[in-house]
C-alpha cells in the first residue's frame, strides 16, 4: 500500500515512512535525515511530520542516510548562504523558544537566510536579544548548518 507523506518540514526532501517493529513508526528525510520521534501510530508519526503536532526535538538520521547528489541539488548550493533549501526555511519551522520566535521575526529575519546574510553582532544588538536568546540561536544555527557556513557566519566582520 502506497501511502503519501508530506515533504520534510526542514529542506522540503521526500519524506519515508518507516515501521520499526510492530508498534513503532518514525518518518525520515531521504535528503537531510530529519527524523521524526518513534511513534505507536502510524497517524501520529504523519501528524507530528506535518506539524499538526508540536514536537519539541527532532533527531536526526536514525536510519542511516547518505544525502543525495544530484546536479539539481548542486545548483542550489550558492556560496555565502551554503544550501538554499536550509537557508529558505522559515523561522517558524526552527524548534526555538516562543520569545526568540517573536524577537526575530518583529526585526524582519523572517528566513535563517536572512539571519546568515546578517552578522553576530547585529543579532547580538536586537533590541531584548539577551545571552540566553543568542545562544540558544546560535546552538540552533550550528545543528542545521553546514559547518564551513556557520563558522563564515560567525566570523562575519562589524557591519552594525
Amino acid at each position: 500500500m502506497y501511502e503519501e507523506i508530506a515533504p520534510c518540514p526542514l529542506c522540503g526532501g521526500k519524506g519515508v515512512l518507516y515501521e520499526l517493529g510492530k508498534y513503532e513508526h518514525i518518518i525520515q528525510c531521504e535528503n537531510c535525515g530529519l527524523t521524526t520521534a518513534r511513534c505507536e501510530l502510524k497517524e501520529r508519526a504523519r501528524q507530528m511530520w506535518e506539524g499538526k503536532v508540536r514536537v519539541k526535538t527532532w533527531s536526526k538520521a536514525v536510519i542511516p542516510w547518505k544525502p543525495l547528489n544530484t546536479t539539481e541539488e548542486e545548483q542550489f548550493s550558492e556560496e555565502e548562504t551554503g544550501s538554499k533549501k536550509i537557508t529558505d526555511t522559515k523561522i517558524e519551522m526552527l524548534d526555538i523558544s516562543t520569545r526568540l520566535r517573536h524577537l526575530l521575526i518583529r526585526n524582519r529575519y523572517n528566513t535563517v537566510g536572512d539571519i546568515v546574510k546578517s552578522s553576530p553582532q547585529k543579532i547580538k544588538h536586537i533590541r531584548k536579544m539577551g545571552p540566553h536568546a543568542y545562544k540558544e540561536l546560535s546552538d540552533k544555527l550550528e545543528k542545521i548548518l553546514e559547518k564551513d557556513v556557520y563558522d563564515k557566519w560567525l566570523r562575519k566582520e562589524k557591519k552594525i
